[in-house]
């Protein structure tokens, strides 16, 4: 009787072991490569720049997606953090040069758009990943939701 609590007692001991491992993942660094930086600092005015982050953040989630059908879940993050970096640092920058004209809105509306088309994309890469990984992609999924919103207020500002 006695073996079989402590059998049964080291056997829910490593279960539990095993469930804490599943949240041990960190979050990727959000970082830029520097080839994205250089493109960056070489556009030329705002509407160029936020071409620029569009087709770099579109890289980086098209990364992740081929990086899913591979057994590294690593690669999909790294490939998100980057995307992470991208979309804040693009928004920073449209706000920090908004003066309140048409073309500034313009950029916003730009952003907001594409941000709009990487959503749907990122929520079937968070479906793909291992639940290690779901905390991070869930919070880049709101993040995005909250980029496109602060995206937006320029637009219908007085």
């Amino acid at each position: 009787m006695c073996a079989g609590l402590v059998l049964a007692f080291s056997i829910a001991g490593y279960a539990q072991g095993s469930e804490s491992e599943i949240d041990d993942v960190p979050p990727p660094m959000r970082i830029a490569s520097k080839e994205e930086r250089d493109r960056l600092a070489t556009a030329a005015d705002a509407k160029a720049r936020t071409r620029v982050v569009i087709e770099l953040m579109d890289a980086r989630i098209k990364l992740a997606e081929d990086a899913i059908t591979r057994p590294d879940p690593n690669a999909v993050h790294r490939e998100l953090g980057g995307f992470h970096f991208l979309m804040d640092d693009a928004l920073q920058y449209l706000i920090r040069r908004d003066v309140g004209n048409s073309s500034s809105g313009n950029n916003f509306k730009r952003y907001e758009l594409a941000l709009r088309a990487f959503a749907p994309r990122i929520e079937l890469i968070r479906r793909e990943m291992p639940l290690g990984y779901e905390p991070y992609v869930l919070s880049v999924l709101k993040r995005l939701r909250e980029a496109r919103t602060r995206a937006v207020e320029p637009l219908f500002a007085n």
